[in-house]
């Protein structure tokens, strides 16, 4: 079974100073002051490339509107994308309904994507295809929030819908997302919706970006990887990285956009210090702290939840 989603892996025992790496992540955030809407799609621009952290999202129906949901949202930091620039969504296929054994249905019902009362909808077509949606542009800050509505048009039937995305820029300089789904339940079993998601892990083939050494891990193991092979041929980080010819600051970026650090009692998952600063201090009291020399207890494992 491929892993898409994320969960916090904890292995070995949590020192005072693992505390103090926690504690100075955490005053290097609120420094930052940036902070993302959990449960929200993050978004990166990582080798020329908008990334998302998954390829597959869960979602509800209905749980405030009746055949409607307006999550996940999307979200990025500030610098992220240029400001100014525009976001279009791209519906890339029809409405597909879970038919208790793979996707192959396309759904009789559609679904729209609007966003307040001025765009849209925009709906998914009858016959597989790509529909262009609209654009909304970046803050002027860089960064990208937005919450679309999605709705489930009638007869809005019991059932388990998936609906596959892309995001692109008005950025030239900036490739497009690979393909993401969301996968919607209307009124179904959670056991159905969990169903319906592991066939959607087992048949998308993604690979882990960042996990550059193949242990289905993104951690430090893979930033000290990642180091030692600047200027190198890329094919040493396993398939995981950017499109470029060698290894680069690229590679980083998508590491640090997949890694998160151990999640421990009352500590937040923070994000990670740029390279040869205060990450570089941080790994060596989190190495010393543990006794593990490549860095393992802290772990981002993307599985089935």
């Amino acid at each position: 079974m491929k892993n898409l989603f994320p969960t916090i892996r904890k292995t070995g025992e949590i020192s005072c100073a693992i505390c103090l790496v926690f504690s100075l992540l955490s005053l290097a955030d609120n420094a930052q002051g940036q902070d993302l809407h959990s449960g929200d799609i993050e978004l990166q621009v990582a080798g020329g490339q908008i990334v998302t952290n998954r390829q597959i999202y869960a979602a509800e129906l209905g749980e405030i509107i009746p055949n409607e949901v307006d999550e996940p949202g999307f979200d990025s930091f500030a610098e992220t994308f240029s400001p100014g620039s525009k976001i279009r969504f791209s519906m890339l296929d029809s409405l597909r309904e879970w038919n208790g054994a793979d996707f192959e249905t396309i759904a009789e019902e559609t679904m729209s994507m609007s966003f307040g009362r001025s765009l849209g909808p925009v709906t998914t077509p009858q016959q597989p295809g790509v529909v262009a949606g609209f654009e909304l542009p970046t803050s002027s800050d860089g960064a990208w929030h937005r919450h679309y509505d999605f709705v489930l048009s009638a007869p809005a039937s019991t059932g388990i819908y998936l609906l596959q995305l892309e995001l692109s820029s008005s950025d030239g300089l900036v490739d497009a997302t690979d393909p993401f789904f969301i996968v919607f339940n209307q009124n179904d079993t959670q056991l159905n919706h969990g169903a319906a998601i592991e066939y959607a892990e087992l048949q998308i083939d993604t690979g882990m970006p960042g996990d550059f050494n193949q242990d289905n891990f993104v951690d430090a193991a893979d930033y000290t990887l990642w180091q030692d092979n600047r200027g190198l041929d890329i094919a040493i980080l396993g398939g995981n990285a950017s499109p470029g010819p060698v290894v680069s600051n690229a590679d980083y970026a998508i590491w640090k956009q997949f890694f998160q650090t151990l999640e421990t009692e009352n500590v937040s998952t923070h994000s990670v210090p740029e390279p040869n600063s205060l990450l570089t201090a941080l790994t060596g009291l989190l190495l010393l702290a543990t006794g593990h020399p490549q860095g393992r207890s802290r772990r981002r494992r993307m599985m089935i939840t």
